[in-house]
């Protein structure tokens, strides 16, 4: 990520002082117009990420829809079926966390997720969501297995141990047609080209006990071109299943 085309906006009077608090924290000038490529500005609502031309922008909001349904049918998603070999409980790095969606999905589904994010701006506005989202009692009680860490996955992988570890690189695709959702066209613009996860996949079977899981296009080719021991598929993506070496 460029740090050059990011600034925090002022926000008025209002939100002024933590404002000048998330530029500090962060390394980024505070300005009181948009000069910028993005911006993160506090509002009524939380923390945005905005973007030159666009007015609307970006906010992380893991309340939407209700939290007793989600919890009750989380076990239900494609993602979670993924990971069924694991109990209640279980150790998950979401390695490339993005906006934490399917890292908050893990949790509901009751394990317990370390959300691993390496840019500092989608780790303010992760943290700033977990802020917000302690206001819901039953997602509140969700988030306390949702661990944020801004750290690179690689290094928190090399450091210890998981008991499985899901990774969702950057697809190739990079198309920024009607069809593909704004956050996704925003982390696109935002973190540029990055990696092909080739190494992250590596890195992830020699650190998880039980099991990798990869995210994907439907057509795309395989992570690293390595077979996966199993597949989930459904209509607009697939996950790829991994057995690391001498897991059970």
């Amino acid at each position: 990520m460029d740090r050059s085309r990011v600034a925090v906006r002022k926000g008025g009077d209002l939100f002024y002082s933590r404002s000048l608090a998330l530029a500090g924290q962060l390394g980024l000038p505070c300005l009181d117009n948009g000069e910028a490529v993005f911006w993160l500005e506090y509002g009524e609502q939380g923390l945005w990420l905005r973007k030159a031309g666009d007015r609307k922008g970006v906010l992380i909001d893991w309340l939407q829809g209700k939290m007793d349904y989600r919890i009750r049918q989380a076990r239900s998603e494609l993602l979670v079926k993924a990971f069924d070999v694991l109990p209640q409980g279980a150790s998950v790095l979401d390695a490339t966390a993005g906006f934490a969606t399917d890292s908050v999905l893990l949790a509901l589904a009751g394990f317990s997720v370390t959300a691993c994010e390496r840019s500092p701006v989608l780790h303010a506005l992760q943290h700033d969501a977990w802020l917000r989202a302690q206001s819901d009692g039953a997602m509140a009680a969700v988030l306390e297995n949702l661990h944020l860490r801004h750290a690179d996955a690689l290094a928190v992988m090399q450091s210890g141990t998981f008991d499985a570890i899901y990774l969702d690189p950057m697809f190739p695709a990079r198309d920024k047609s009607a069809a593909v959702k704004k956050p996704m066209v925003y982390l696109q613009d935002l973190l540029g080209e990055g990696c092909d996860g080739s190494d992250l996949l590596v890195a992830a079977l020699q650190s998880a006990k039980r099991r990798v899981v990869v995210k994907r296009p439907p057509k795309a080719p395989f992570l690293a071109g390595m077979q996966p021991s199993g597949q989930r598929h459904g209509k607009a993506i697939r996950f790829d299943i991994y057995s690391p070496p001498g897991s059970a």
